[in-house]
């Protein structure tokens, strides 16, 4: 059962570089012009917005691993109140 899923695509900090684009092209063997149309559809954000998305992704993570092994725990041990018996 599928309960979710990531869409990752392709972001640069930076317009890209001509010449090291068409330096890379020319070393994998693809058309330039194709490649640099390509190129340009790539979204070009912030470090901060990189940053951020890495810092979120990182968090989902965490409650991917954490939430299986809570949910598999009596109620008393997942969640324990300061000054509580448990």
């Amino acid at each position: 059962q599928m309960v979710g899923c990531f869409i990752a695509g392709q972001v640069l900090m930076e317009k890209p570089d001509d010449a090291m684009a068409e330096k890379i092209v020319e070393e994998i063997g693809a058309d330039f012009e194709e490649c640099k149309e390509l190129l340009g559809r790539v979204r070009i954000v912030s470090r901060e917005k990189v940053d951020k998305a890495v810092e979120f992704l990182k968090a989902i993570s965490r409650l991917c691993l954490i939430l299986p092994i809570a949910s598999s725990l009596p109620i008393r041990q997942a969640v324990t109140l300061p000054g509580r018996p448990t």
